[in-house]
Order: structure tokens, then sequence, then C-alpha cells
């Protein structure tokens, strides 16, 4: 299970905070609208899913596998999925 403390109060900055880390990429350099789909380059794709999967579910509480967020294009379209309670 994963376990990081992130001391941002938003969903967004949250989210902006852990797709910085878990890609390397600077957290200014991760907006909303920051591509996750080619924007991984750093990491392999499937280790970056699994983490963020096991993410959501940790720090959201919002239950989700790597295959529920597959389509994701977006920053925002977790963000999304998180503010919907994972529908």
């Amino acid at each position: 299970m994963f376990e990081f403390n992130i001391d941002e109060t938003t969903v967004e900055d949250k989210m902006r905070r852990l797709v910085s880390f878990f890609t390397s990429t600077p957290y200014e350099e991760i907006t909303p609208e920051f591509n996750i789909q080619t924007g991984i380059d750093k990491v392999e794709r499937s280790y970056f899913l699994m983490m963020m999967a096991d993410a959501l579910s940790v720090h959201f509480e919002v239950l989700t596998d790597s295959s529920d967020i597959e389509s994701a294009n977006t920053v925002q379209d977790l963000i999304d999925r998180v503010n919907n309670g994972g529908n």
C-alpha cells in the first residue's frame, strides 16, 4: 500500500503533487491540463497507473484499480474521478 504525506489542501493541488511525485516532473509544471498520456515519459506507464490507482484509493478513499484510470488523459480527469467518487 502506498503512503506519502501530502501537505496540499485541495483535491487539485494534492493530485498535482502526486502526479509530480510519480513522474519526477516539477510540481510547477503539473497543471490540470497536464497530459498524463504523453507527459509521463520519465516512468513506465504501468508503474504510473498502479501507483496513481493506489494513491487515489489511499489519499482520497476512492477505490481505484489501474484499469479504471487507463483512459484518463489529463490530471483533470483524475481530479474529476475523485470529485465524482470514482464514478
